[in-house]
């Protein structure tokens, strides 16, 4: 079987730094997420 890398980029309105937070640790503790960083680009 042959694997491939996706790379994705999703938009998230929350409602403070701890909501981020508890979102991004869930990402993380996905079977087959490699990795997720945060960016602070604010540009609609």
């Amino acid at each position: 079987a042959r694997e491939a890398l996706f790379e994705g980029t999703y938009t998230l309105n929350v409602q403070d730094k701890v909501h981020l937070d508890s979102i991004i640790n869930r990402l993380r503790k996905i079977k087959g997420i490699i990795s997720v960083r945060r960016s602070d680009d604010y540009r609609l």
